[in-house]
């Protein structure tokens, strides 16, 4: 499936581009850095250990692994799509992330499996909405149950019946989405205006329902996420660790929930560099009451980490899939 080119991009926006994401990350990374001792901040930093360090960096290769794994399963119905395909564009996307600001990288990596398998960007898109809704469904489950099962600062206590809630009805909305999606026809009414439109949500809609069809799918996919999950978790008291720390449930689980909303904001610096740093940071300072040099430092290091190891996969991935960045910056330019 040949890619066709990117609109063109002038110089001057390109240049306010990058501009506006160095000004996001130093806005970011001065609102991080406030109240912090940078010299007991270098302090906590020296003392990191790096084999540990290292350690926990080939972990977040094996969590993109599971990510890879993922979508292929949720795409079996339709079509059969290969390893290197997959873990290409997973970590592909993250490359995107690093390299180019303002990017939509679950539209890069249905992209780049389109471009591949042959199957319609639109239809991947569709097995992506289901694979995010079962994650972020993990992630409340979890939150909600570290609630009930740790102690929780006085003031978060009333929310754990309010999580629970939202949890609850979460799980309604999924079912009642997948009823209708089962019943729903592989093609809608035709609409006179917006023909595209209507080819581009029909072909969304066949994703979702044809992800969703098979039960036995989502199990491997809910089991795979809770995997992913803990093993991050583990991974970041593990970054804890080799900075003298020790995390407590309540603090890992808050910066789980830290780090899918660093990387869930479509606009942000390349890398979400600053961004990370602050709502992590800030949340383990909110949560477990760890000093904010130690917050920042464990922050950073995780957010090193993801991007550099990220990037160095991503450079793989793109010999897998037979791209280079030029190309990538051409995709990941695209409106559709």
């Amino acid at each position: 499936m040949a890619l066709r080119p990117a609109p063109s991009i002038t110089p001057a926006r390109r240049g306010l581009r990058l501009a506006l994401a160095l000004a996001i990350a130093l806005a970011a990374l001065w609102a991080s850095l406030r109240g912090v001792s940078l010299p007991r901040l270098r302090h906590v930093l020296e003392d990191l250990s790096i084999p540990l360090f290292l350690a926990v960096g080939l972990g977040t290769v094996v969590v993109n692994l599971i990510k890879s794994f993922k979508l292929g399963v949720l795409l079996k119905p339709t079509a059969r799509v290969g390893f290197r395909t997959l873990f290409g564009a997973e970590t592909i996307s993250i490359l995107t992330d690093v390299l180019f600001p303002f990017r939509l990288l679950e539209l890069v990596k249905g992209l780049v499996v389109s471009r591949s398998s042959g199957l319609p960007v639109a239809l991947v898109m569709g097995a992506q909405v289901v694979e995010k809704a079962i994650e972020f469904s993990v992630l409340l489950f979890l939150c909600v149950l570290g609630t009930f099962c740790f102690p929780l600062p006085p003031w978060l206590a009333p929310g754990r019946w309010m999580g629970l809630a939202v949890l609850v009805l979460l799980m309604l909305f999924i079912l009642f989405c997948r009823h209708r999606l089962q019943g729903a026809p592989s093609t809608t009414r035709r609409w006179s205006v917006l023909a595209r439109v209507q080819v581009l949500l029909s072909q969304l809609t066949e994703g979702m329902r044809s992800a969703s069809v098979s039960p036995t799918a989502l199990l491997k996919v809910l089991l795979m996420t809770v995997v992913e999950w803990c093993l991050f978790g583990i991974l970041v008291w593990l970054t804890g660790q080799a900075l003298g720390l020790n995390l407590g449930p309540v603090a890992v689980i808050g910066f789980l929930i830290a780090n899918a909303l660093a990387f869930a904001f479509p606009a942000s610096s390349a890398g979400s560099v600053g961004i990370y740093e602050f709502i992590g940071a800030e949340t383990l300072a909110l949560l477990a009451d760890v000093p904010r040099e130690e917050a920042f430092a464990l922050a950073l290091s995780i957010h090193v980490l993801l991007i550099v190891f990220g990037a160095l996969s991503g450079i793989i991935g793109l010999q897998l899939v037979g791209l280079n960045l030029t190309q990538l910056r051409g995709m990941s330019g695209r409106k559709e």
